[in-house]
């Protein structure tokens, strides 16, 4: 078996473990696998975020549906991706979400901010999350 073909497989597997993990909270999830097997799986994993945040009514996901965000986020290069999920993270997770996680995810708000500063907004709310994740004992 080839090494992309397999690279392919294993994106493909872990995509379809991710809609299965949103599919309660994301009725349509599962539309992403059509960019999947095309190879678009950015762009897949960009709608799932997109879903997430802007589904009605408003979801919350847990810690365990947001480190696997992170997990396909890193298999496709979009490896910030899942910060900007962390808004939408319940705040019952607030006290399990591991802080080892939250590591480095202050740069990557400033530079977003930089680079747009219309998502003001959103990236400050993120900011807020991980001060509250970060301030408990």
């Amino acid at each position: 078996m080839s090494t992309h073909f397999k690279k392919h497989i294993d994106k493909e597997l872990i995509f379809k473990e991710l809609c299965q993990l949103l599919k309660p909270k994301l009725t349509s999830v599962e539309n992403t696998m059509e960019y999947v097997n095309i190879g678009e799986c950015g762009l897949a994993l960009e709608f799932i975020s997109d879903w997430c945040t802007d589904e009605e009514p408003p979801i919350t996901l847990t810690t365990h549906e947001v480190l696997k965000i992170k997990e396909v986020s890193q298999l496709v290069n979009k490896n910030d991706l899942w910060i900007e999920l962390l808004p939408i993270l319940d705040d019952s997770e607030f006290t399990v979400f591991p802080k080892e996680q939250l590591k480095n995810v202050h740069s990557y708000l400033k530079r977003e901010l930089i680079n747009n500063p219309t998502r003001k907004e959103w990236i400050s709310k993120t900011h807020m999350t991980i001060e509250e994740i970060n301030s408990i004992e």
